[in-house]
């Protein structure tokens, strides 16, 4: 497979950095990422080139300066970056303005302000533990983010998915530690820097 480009975005969808903002971030994983996974399934002549992408929830505003945002990551191939690029950051600019029209005052503070960059995913793997695990390390958080969009989705509609965080995360111990293993069995890797980071 040719080398994957990972493109990022930070997308503020409340700028209010006092308060954490998890249902503008869920729409906007329900509603934008989810039309975005519908495209590439569909076809879509410039998304469906996006070969991965997951998503993450973040208000650290100590840190990054912005209120509640969602990161979304997607990879592809240096030839298709720029196409993509384009397309998503003008699905950005209609849903930043479909927004505007339906939300009522109290809500303005949803201006959905961007930062984007390409980042170095072997680095970032490296800095997680190990940079020979890039693609494993890839899939698996894509393949994180297809499940939490689809337990977003069935929370949309009044499941109770919180009460299932535990219980599932159970079997990815299980599966690498064996039955049995605590997760505060093993602490956090002290050659990880950036726990919370991702």
């Amino acid at each position: 497979m040719k080398k994957l480009i990972c493109q990022e975005w930070a997308v503020e969808v409340c700028e209010d950095k006092g308060y954490h903002d998890k249902h503008a971030q869920e729409a906007f994983i329900v509603l934008f990422i989810g039309q975005l996974y519908q495209d590439m399934a569909d076809g879509h002549p410039v998304l469906s080139k996006i070969v991965s992408l997951h998503f993450s929830r973040i208000h650290m505003p100590e840190r990054d300066g912005m209120g509640s945002y969602v990161r979304l990551r997607i990879f592809v191939t240096r030839t298709s970056l720029v196409g993509v690029k384009a397309e998503i950051d003008k699905l950005l600019v209609a849903f930043r303005e479909k927004k505007k029209k339906s939300i009522d005052s109290l809500e303005r503070k949803q201006r959905f302000r961007t930062k984007k960059r390409v980042l170095n995913w072997e680095k970032t793997c490296e800095d997680y533990g190990d940079k020979e695990l890039a693609e494993i390390f890839r899939n698996y958080l894509a393949m994180n983010s297809v499940t939490v969009y689809a337990l977003l989705r069935k929370k949309g509609k009044g499941v109770d998915i919180d009460k299932h965080l535990w219980s599932w995360t159970h079997f990815f111990f299980n599966g690498v530690r064996g039955y049995g293993s605590k997760v505060v069995d093993f602490g956090p890797n002290p050659d990880i820097k950036l726990i919370g980071n991702l």
